[in-house]
């Protein structure tokens, strides 16, 4: 197997369980209901 297949594998492996893990820790840890674009964030609601 050539490595640059192996390298591509794994790259698109981990880019999707970032983005699934990052949602995971958004909704069921951090309690977001939705991941909002537009929302404020705390530091320019309390400027």
């Amino acid at each position: 197997m050539n490595a640059v297949t192996v390298v591509i594998g794994s790259m698109c492996f981990l880019m999707i369980a970032y983005r699934l893990y990052g949602t995971f820790m958004a909704v069921k840890v951090m309690k977001v209901k939705a991941l909002d674009e537009k929302r404020k964030t705390p530091a320019h609601e309390m400027k």
